[in-house]
């Protein structure tokens, strides 16, 4: 485990530990009515404040944890300085699967929304969060002007490499609910399809995860991708970081407390699954 525990409940007799729910009454999905289960005392401050406020309790790494990455010494080792602009850049599973398949925006879209902040705010240094080792050298290419920089303690090419795995080896293969005998299901690019056959190594994973993190929340602006969680995230421990919201620009949409895209946002910051 990563984190601190969120409360002092003690495991019970049996050994076992009770576990609360969020889940609204009649509600069976956590993630897309987590604004049903805010208490009614702090619903006028809406969904975001009630996702960055139980962020806040949930995100606390332990000191081992926290030693361990190093967060200072990192910085100085690839030169992360303020004024620093955070880029995230997904080129992972999400992109080759579900409805987001081949969907997934160009970087030239990603580098648009960079290209503005620099310009707006008077920078040209920028952290680089990806999970695919091909774009800092393509971003270098595209915009020489700029300087890109990113975590080095974790080969970020077994993330691209395992994604076609299974592809490759079966390549007729459907996510027909067969598994063959090697493991395989047509459904293999989900990350946690592909830590569980240790194709990935989950602790480097975890903690490159939890650095890129850190490290795109104490940036001063946020270049990302909305529809995914990993962005989602870095945004909200950034605003939690800061105290107070910092400038960002979306490739594919807005901040959304729920797993997919947010689509028909109400004033109250709730709306429908798309």
């Amino acid at each position: 485990c990563y984190f601190n525990p969120w409360s002092k409940c003690q495991a019970e007799g049996n050994g076992t530990v009770s576990e609360g729910s969020f889940l609204a009454g009649g509600r069976d999905n956590l993630v897309r009515d987590f604004n049903l289960a805010m208490p009614s005392a702090v619903q006028h401050k809406g969904i975001f404040w009630w996702r960055l406020a139980s962020v806040s309790v949930m995100w606390s790494l332990r000191s081992d944890v926290l030693r361990e990455l190093d967060v200072e010494e990192v910085k100085k080792k690839i030169g992360f300085v303020h004024p620093i602009i955070a880029m995230h850049v997904r080129r992972g599973d999400s992109c080759h699967t579900s409805l987001r398949r081949n969907r997934c925006r160009s970087l030239l879209a990603n580098l648009h929304g960079v290209e503005a902040m620099a310009a707006r705010y008077k920078t040209s240094r920028v952290f680089l969060a990806t999970d695919s080792p091909a774009v800092k050298q393509e971003l270098e290419g595209l915009a020489p002007h700029l300087t890109f920089v990113s975590i080095t303690s974790f080969n970020r090419s077994s993330l691209e490499e395992s994604i076609h795995h299974c592809a490759n080896k079966h390549p007729d293969k459907t996510d027909d609910g067969e598994t063959l005998a090697d493991g395989c299901t047509g459904n293999d690019a989900w990350l946690e399809h592909r830590l569980g056959r240790g194709y990935v190594k989950q602790r480097e994973l975890a903690l490159a995860t939890l650095l890129d993190l850190t490290l795109m929340s104490h940036a001063d602006y946020f270049v990302g991708h909305f529809a995914s969680n990993l962005s989602r995230l870095a945004y909200l421990l950034a605003v939690r970081h800061h105290r107070r919201m910092i400038p960002y620009w979306s490739v594919d949409g807005p901040w959304c407390y729920h797993w997919r895209m947010c689509c028909d946002i109400r004033i109250d910051g709730s709306s429908v699954v798309c």
